[in-house]
């Protein structure tokens, strides 16, 4: 039996895709905050169960690399507890999951304490394929591979005031070789400090005149501790672009306020 897991950070959508329907994908506790809840929806067609666990995972330049244990002495697993530990949830089935921060001792110095709460799936998956190959009349062979899929989401304890900075350092308008549709590739930035940057990407087409329109976007564009720059690659919902600017907004996550806005800047396209 295989197993994969899919980090729900990083290049998804804002909701997770698939099976699991995961909101927030990324839950940060801070400030006089203790509780937290996160929303399970299943979208499959079939009732699934899911056993619910921490694991670790590192941010990398290339992806995300899984570790053994915690990258801080402060062990978060150690100090959140959360409710239930095991959920089976029907077709169209709403799920909350309860997280509380309890912590054992002091706080820990300032600074971004992260793991990663996982949802793993232990339903049988060849179970419909077994009950038609058993079922009367059925007589073909069936072949399958058994592989249970696991999710993972990011939960971040924030000591302190964040002072991180975000810098755009570039960006740029290209078609993809390989399905020749529009893209844009845009690297980002965060300064020193023990604290990671939580956000989200926008992407407009200012022309030479007229309107600029939102033209891609991308969810928990995120800058972990561990990490200083991040370059993502981000689709674009026109056939093309011609002329004009490429403005880059990085947004505080689900913040549509002006003020939340943490850093932007503006490529022309074509030069």
């Amino acid at each position: 039996m295989c197993s994969l897991f899919l980090l729900v950070f990083g290049l998804l959508p804002q909701k997770a895709h698939a099976e699991l329907t995961i909101t927030p994908n990324v839950v940060l506790i801070q400030g006089r905050d203790r509780f937290a809840e996160v929303n399970l929806i299943n979208t499959g067609d079939s009732a699934t169960t899911y056993q619910i666990g921490w694991r670790f995972f590192k941010m990398t330049e290339t992806g995300y690399q899984p570790v053994e244990a915690s990258l801080t002495p402060f062990d978060l697993s150690q100090n959140v507890v959360f409710t239930p530990r095991t959920v089976t949830l029907e077709p169209g089935v709403r799920q909350k999951v309860r997280l509380a921060l309890r912590l054992k001792s002091e706080p820990p110095a300032p600074g971004d304490y992260r793991a990663h709460l996982s949802f793993k799936m232990v339903s049988d998956p060849l179970a419909s394929l077994k009950a038609k190959k058993n079922a009367p009349g059925e007589h073909k062979n069936i072949v399958g591979v058994g592989m249970k899929v696991g999710y993972s989401i990011p939960i971040i304890y924030r000591v302190g005031e964040s002072n991180s900075v975000v810098t755009i350092d570039k960006a740029a308008f290209q078609i993809n070789p390989k399905n020749k549709k529009p893209e844009a590739t845009v690297t980002f930035s965060r300064g020193e400090g023990a604290y990671g940057v939580v956000g989200h990407l926008y992407l407009y087409h200012k022309p030479a005149s007229g309107e600029e329109k939102l033209v891609g976007e991308i969810s928990n564009a995120n800058i972990f501790s561990e990490l200083k720059s991040r370059t993502l690659t981000i689709p674009l919902n026109v056939e093309t672009l011609s002329g004009g600017a490429l403005h880059v907004v990085y947004m505080k996550t689900e913040s549509k306020n002006q003020k939340d806005i943490i850093a932007e800047r503006s490529f022309p396209i074509g030069q």
